[in-house]
């Protein structure tokens, strides 16, 4: 079967070939003559390795940028911020594996949030529920178990917290800092069913 074959293939098949041979062409190989491969010009084949050399540059970056230790912050800090706060912030979200001495030292003025969110039927944790400071853009987003950490700056007794999840009822609860127990929150399904086109 020659009809998957270029001019250059068929050409060098019949060159190595000896004897009688029988096959398939493509009406559009029939009748003419078998033109080689025009050599790439020079300047081509250039480009295409320098366009493969940029591109292996380019892969070996996003990769090194891929495997860089990212710590998160809580939310973007106050404009009062200062390193020492920044470097408190807890590493993850959702670890509950990370101690005291993961974070170091707590500078005053600043406080931790703890808590887990859950569906309020299956009791199943929620990951992703974006958890804000209401009227700020403090927050930061509960991990894979549902549980969260949020750093809070300034010396307020009382926060007001928001619970936003796509496809749940938007919960609002105001909490005491002093009060270093975890906090559980249970969110119920919006109900609201999307129609199909």
């Amino acid at each position: 079967d020659f009809t998957q074959l270029s001019d250059a293939e068929i050409r060098a098949y019949f060159r190595q070939a000896s004897g009688e041979t029988c096959g398939r062409f493509r009406a559009d190989q029939l009748g003419r003559a078998l033109q080689a491969s025009a050599p790439a010009s020079r300047w081509r084949t250039w480009l295409s390795a320098l366009l493969a050399v940029g591109s292996l540059g380019q892969l070996a970056a996003t990769r090194a940028a891929a495997q860089t230790a990212v710590r998160g912050t809580a939310g973007p800090l106050p404009a009062a911020a200062s390193p020492a706060q920044v470097a408190a912030t807890p590493a993850s979200a959702g670890s509950t594996a990370a101690s005291r001495s993961d974070i170091g030292p707590r500078p005053s003025g600043l406080r931790i949030v703890r808590g887990t969110v859950r569906d309020e039927a299956t009791h199943d944790p929620l990951p992703g529920v974006t958890v804000l400071v209401k009227g700020t853009t403090l927050g930061i987003s509960t991990g894979a178990d549902g549980t969260f950490a949020l750093a809070i700056p300034g010396e307020a007794p009382t926060v007001q917290l928001g619970f936003h999840y796509i496809g749940y009822n938007t919960v609002e609860q105001t909490i005491t800092i002093a009060d270093n127990t975890p906090l559980t929150v249970a969110l119920n399904s919006d109900g609201m069913m999307l129609s199909g086109v």
